[in-house]
């Protein structure tokens, strides 16, 4: 087995190099900015990242912005079985310190990596929609899993999110000269019990009315 601070090593070393490649590219090809960076100062570390999910450079982008604060990244997140057990992507995803979702095990599992990363400090990220939505202003329904995880580990939960990456692909990022913002919101907890499930359920819409919020809010 790999030791674990090498693991680490490695993930936040492959983190900060597409980050920071993302964030140069996004410059010169496109309008990227980060919006309300202050709140990323405020919260309590480890922190759960939630956003909205547009694009398969979401994670790099949300890391371009979490540079800027010392022990934030890497972020761990989970990542599409079927991605996962791909070859090269899948060995990538592992050098990014991302895990398996292992979808339809029940949260306890697909979650247990994230749960065992934030009892060590690290900083894990979720998308509550559990997917990509390409169009502009939709949303999918979000998923229990980050209230879940927020009320089970009593982390705070950091919303963010991102707009103008809608139907993104390597040739829009050459020619499509696109605006694209990241907007943090203000971090808070879940004050909740995993046995009341219409406590979760509340939770959940919350974190999902927040992403929505703040994604509305960007001009």
């Amino acid at each position: 087995h790999i030791p674990l601070q090498w693991m680490l090593s490695m993930a936040y070393f492959v983190q900060w190099f597409f980050g920071r490649l993302i964030e140069f590219l996004g410059k010169i090809f496109f309008s990227l900015r980060f919006e309300r960076l202050e709140h990323l100062k405020e919260c309590d570390l480890p922190v759960i990242f939630v956003s909205n999910h547009k694009s398969w450079i979401d994670h790099f982008i949300i890391i371009a912005g979490a540079l800027r604060r010392r022990g934030v990244v890497p972020i761990h997140v989970l990542v599409a079985d079927k991605i996962y057990a791909r070859p090269v992507v899948g060995t990538i995803c592992k050098m990014l310190g991302a895990y398996p979702a292992r979808y339809k095990s029940g949260l306890d599992v697909s979650l247990a990596p994230l749960i065992n990363g934030l009892k060590r400090g690290e900083c894990v990220g979720l998308y509550p929609e559990g997917k990509i939505n390409l169009n502009h202003n939709e949303f999918g329904s979000p998923r229990p899993g980050a209230a879940w995880l927020a009320i089970k580990t009593g982390r705070q939960v950091l919303p963010m999110a991102i707009k103008g990456l809608e139907g993104f692909s390597w040739e829009s990022l050459f020619f499509g000269r696109r605006k694209v913002s990241i907007r943090f919101g203000s971090p808070f907890f879940i004050n909740e019990n995993l046995e009341n499930r219409e406590g979760v359920d509340s939770a959940t819409k919350l974190i999902m009315e927040e992403i929505i919020s703040l994604y509305n809010g960007i001009q």
